[in-house]
């Protein structure tokens, strides 16, 4: 949210291919939210549904001594955080270190120094299996995403800053430069249409007129993962062998599409302005409603004909 301010105490960072993992895993979204698959950590975190979201691009100067990594998000107006269901302040970030998902064997986070995930790492923990796709193909589409992307997220705890702490104090990390930020609708935009120029299936012309440019549909969500990811890269991997065949987006290219509205502010050089407070930003479609899980499945058949097996 550009509320809470471009330097990012308490909160999460990436590098480059971070970013792109964290919204590719996102497109999803309007398939999972209504279902009976939705997980609170997607579906009320404010990073993924806010109004006014952003994306900042920053330049930190960290020590390099990592800590533990901090899963730091808004929290809920309810008083929990949806991570780690630990009690906290509403609408103000929280770090929660430890145990997703588990109160007993999650805690807030103490430490200064400059948290750090390996995302590849991580998410070979929630690899897709049968089991998954057949309940729900698009959870192992938001999965896979990490086999593509890889990536690293940093953690910059506010105790940790050095422009907070008292003069000669330790500290772990400060702001180099904010050297743009933009909305986040037209990040979306430009990457959403690199995305449909790449499809040399013609996946997305086989979707309904009405489909084919609603980022919401389950026909254009499946179109999107199917030329990020490839034929194979839409299901269940157990070797890196499986994914070497994949027909889908470089990385280099995933690359050039997110970083291109950075490097221009001209929308015909897949450039964004300069984002600036109270700019209004345009929805990116309606919901599906609750069944959609099971809409997004029979279109997966249909037009790829793959069948459910274990």
């Amino acid at each position: 949210s550009y509320a809470k301010g471009a330097v990012p105490l308490d909160m999460d960072t990436s590098n480059l291919a971070g970013d792109i993992f964290f919204d590719l895993h996102a497109v999803a979204l309007p398939i999972e939210c209504p279902g009976p698959y939705a997980w609170a950590g997607d579906c009320t975190n404010s990073e993924l549904n806010s109004d006014d979201l952003v994306i900042s691009k920053l330049r930190l100067e960290v020590d390099s001594r990592w800590g533990e990594y901090g899963r730091c998000n808004v929290c809920a107006a309810n008083g929990t955080d949806p991570f780690s269901h630990l009690p906290c302040e509403p609408n103000e970030y929280f770090c929660s270190c430890g145990q997703m998902g588990d109160p007993a064997g999650a805690h807030a986070c103490n430490s200064s120094a400059v948290g750090r995930e390996n995302i590849t790492e991580t998410f070979e923990a929630f690899a897709c299996d049968w089991d998954m796709y057949v309940a729900a193909p698009w959870r192992c589409w938001m999965t896979n995403v990490f086999r593509v992307t890889g990536g690293v997220w940093y953690s910059t705890p506010k105790s940790g800053y050095c422009d907070d702490v008292a003069a000669g104090a330790p500290c772990s990390w400060r702001l180099g430069a904010v050297e743009k930020i933009i909305s986040k609708n037209c990040s979306d935009a430009h990457v959403f249409a690199a995305v449909e120029r790449y499809d040399d299936t013609g996946c997305f012309d086989s979707c309904p007129p009405w489909e084919r440019h609603n980022v919401s549909s389950p026909c254009y969500i499946a179109c999107f993962y199917r030329t990020v990811l490839g034929y194979d890269g839409l299901l269940p991997a157990y070797n890196v062998d499986f994914w070497s065949s994949t027909d889908g987006m470089p990385l280099e290219a995933l690359e050039d599409a997110w970083d291109s509205p950075f490097t221009s502010d001209d929308p015909l050089q897949g450039g964004c302005p300069e984002y600036t407070s109270g700019e209004v930003q345009e929805g990116r479609g309606t919901l599906l409603p609750r069944g959609g899980s099971g809409a997004v499945v029979r279109f997966f058949e249909d037009t790829f004909g793959v069948g459910h097996r274990h």
